[in-house]
């Protein structure tokens, strides 16, 4: 039984490694793909960015998951060029962001089932419809 706590113990200190062999053994237990995401990292100081990317180059090279790490493309350049990426060969992809037009298109509906009363929101505690705000957002 102490044998048992102790390699219980010795595995669960050595965190990075108890986290890959758990994400290993979901799965291959659920028989799908994980998928880690690290997002807003550039948001973070230089040194955090390429600690990132060197932690999610790891990952991607030694453990059973896909790894991506959203950047603006400013950061990403950067760290090719200069940091931490540019010892590696990483795959990129850009996601275009929406037109301006469909966006607004979409605020301004979900405004109006707020002023409408058909869409409640829980943090204001209000039973009444803004039918001169409704009537401002149909102008609009």
């Amino acid at each position: 039984m102490e044998l048992e706590i102790a390699l219980l113990e010795e595995k669960i200190n050595n965190k990075a490694e108890h986290l890959k062999e758990a994400l290993n053994h979901l799965s291959k237990g659920r028989k799908q793909q994980i998928i880690i995401f690290i997002d807003n990292c550039d948001q973070r100081g230089y040194e955090d960015q390429q600690a990132a990317f060197l932690a999610s180059q790891e990952m991607a090279e030694h453990w059973n998951v896909t790894v991506f790490v959203t950047l603006r493309p400013e950061t990403f350049h950067k760290s090719l060029k200069s940091g931490a990426l540019s010892g590696y060969h990483p795959k990129a992809f850009t996601i275009s962001p929406p037109r301006i037009d469909d966006v607004l298109i979409k605020r301004l509906n979900f405004a109006k089932k707020i002023t409408s009363g058909e869409h409640q929101l829980n943090s204001i505690k209000i039973s009444t419809t803004f039918t001169n705000l409704e009537n401002l957002i149909d102008i609009f």
